[in-house]
C-alpha cells in the first residue's frame, strides 16, 4: 500500500507541475512533468531517509 501512496504521490505532483506550464505550450509541460517527477522522487526518498534515522 505504501507503494501504491508513493506512486500516486508522484504522479500527482508530476501532473501539477504539466499544469502549471500548460499554457507556455510546446515542450514545456512535458518538461515540467519530468522535472517535477524527479522533485516528487527525491522528496519520497528524503522521506524514506527521515523515517529510518527517527525509526
Amino acid at each position: 500500500m505504501k507503494f501504491l501512496k508513493g506512486l500516486l504521490f508522484v504522479f500527482g505532483v508530476m501532473l501539477l507541475g504539466a499544469t502549471f506550464k500548460m499554457d507556455q505550450g510546446g515542450d514545456m509541460p512535458f518538461i515540467a512533468f519530468l522535472f517535477y517527477g524527479f522533485f516528487a522522487i527525491s522528496v519520497l526518498i528524503g522521506w524514506a531517509e527521515v523515517e529510518a534515522f527517527v525509526w
